[in-house]
């Protein structure tokens, strides 16, 4: 399951400030978590001004955080824990 925040719609305009996953299956249950926060990118806000104001406080530069992502997501596929399928796959 994934969960973003944003600060509104746009994407031109407004910021990813955070991205939230929980990675498992029906007969595994939660094998997987990752969180991170991201610095806005601009000072747009028309949505979750809680989730802008934790990003300006605490938030990673957005291409650390998605590195981090990314990482989180390649260990997860290496284990064979929880592990995605393919895009394409059935």
């Amino acid at each position: 399951m994934l969960d973003v925040e944003t600060t509104g719609p746009d994407y031109g305009r407004h910021s990813l400030t955070e991205i939230g996953v929980a990675a498992g299956s029906a007969a595994e249950g939660v094998v997987g978590r990752f969180e991170v926060v991201l610095k806005p990118v601009s000072e747009a806000v028309e949505a979750s001004p809680e989730s802008y104001a934790r990003a300006l406080r605490e938030g990673l530069e957005p291409a650390e955080g998605m590195s981090r992502f990314e990482a989180w997501r390649g260990r997860r596929r290496s284990t064979g824990r929880g592990s995605w399928p393919t895009a394409g796959a059935s």
